[in-house]
C-alpha cells in the first residue's frame, strides 16, 4: 500500500473557507478531517474546489477523501461530543478513518473515551481493520493519561513538546492523530506558517501513514479462515 497523507483541521474561528482550501491544497492530502465546521456548505465546497474528493458530513464534522470511501457512520458521544467513521480503501487494503470532536466538561471525558474505543466505533472483533483516529480531543492531560485508550492507540502527532492551540501562540496539543499498531507513521507535520496561524484558533496537523499487512496478527488471534484474514488485512 502506498503512503496516505491525512490532514486534521479544526476550523474554530475561521471566517472564510477559501484560505482554508488553499492550506489544504498546499499539503496535497488524500484524506481531510474537519472539525467545528461553521457553515454546512463548507465541506462540499472544499471537495469541489480540491477536485476528485468525496465528502461526508455529520453535525459540525466532515471527512473528505480522494480515495475510495464507504460505510460512513456518525456517532453522538456523551456530553456533546461527535464522532465519524468511514472505511477507506487503497487497493486491497482497508482501514477505519475516525474523525473526533470531543466536547463538554472534563468529568465527561472518561465516558466519551469508553464510547470511542468501544466495539461499535473502533471495533474490537478479530477481523477489525487498522484504524486512524484524529481530531480535536478538547483535552490536555486526560486522554494522555487514559490507560485503555493509550493501550489501544499510539499517538503519532503531535509529539508532547509540540502544540496546535491557540494558533497565534500554540501552547496545547488539543488536536492529535492516533492509530492502531497496524498503522505506521512515516512523517508528521504541523502547519506553523504565519498565514495559516491567522486563519483560526487551531493550526492543522498532517501525517503520512501506511497500513501494515496485519494478516498474521489476525491469524495469531485464532482466525484460521484465509478469507476472513484477507478481509481483515484489506
Amino acid at each position: 500500500m502506498k503512503a496516505v497523507r491525512i490532514i486534521s483541521y479544526n476550523l474554530r474561528g475561521c471566517r472564510d473557507i477559501n484560505p482554508v482550501i488553499e492550506v489544504i491544497r498546499h499539503w496535497q492530502p488524500n484524506c481531510v478531517l474537519l472539525q467545528n465546521v461553521v457553515q454546512e456548505c463548507w465541506p462540499q465546497l472544499c471537495a469541489r474546489e480540491l477536485g476528485g474528493f468525496k465528502c461526508v458530513s455529520a453535525a459540525s464534522v466532515a471527512i473528505l477523501s480522494n480515495m475510495e470511501l464507504k460505510a460512513a457512520l456518525a456517532y453522538r458521544l456523551q456530553g456533546g461530543g461527535t464522532c465519524q467513521r468511514v472505511d477507506i480503501y487503497s487497493g486491497e487494503k482497508r482501514f477505519y478513518l475516525i474523525n473526533v470532536a470531543l466536547r463538554g466538561p472534563f468529568y465527561r471525558r472518561p465516558a466519551q473515551v469508553r464510547e470511542l474505543i468501544g466495539g461499535d466505533i473502533l471495533g474490537e472483533y478479530p477481523s477489525a481493520p487498522p484504524a486512524v483516529v484524529a481530531g480535536d480531543f478538547y483535552d490536555i492531560l486526560g486522554i494522555s493519561c487514559h490507560y485503555n485508550f493509550n493501550r489501544k492507540l499510539q499517538r503519532y502527532a503531535p509529539m508532547f513538546w509540540r502544540a496546535t492551540y491557540p494558533a497565534w501562540l500554540p501552547l496545547f496539543s488539543r488536536d492529535r492523530i492516533y492509530a492502531t499498531s497496524s498503522v505506521a507513521a512515516l512523517a508528521t507535520y504541523i502547519d506553523y506558517r504565519r498565514s495559516t496561524r491567522k486563519l483560526g484558533a487551531h493550526v492543522p496537523i498532517i501525517a503520512d501513514i501506511k497500513v501494515i499487512d496485519n494478516r498474521q496478527t489476525v491469524i495469531n488471534r485464532g482466525v484460521k479462515s484465509g478469507k476472513l484474514a484477507s478481509t481483515a488485512a484489506g
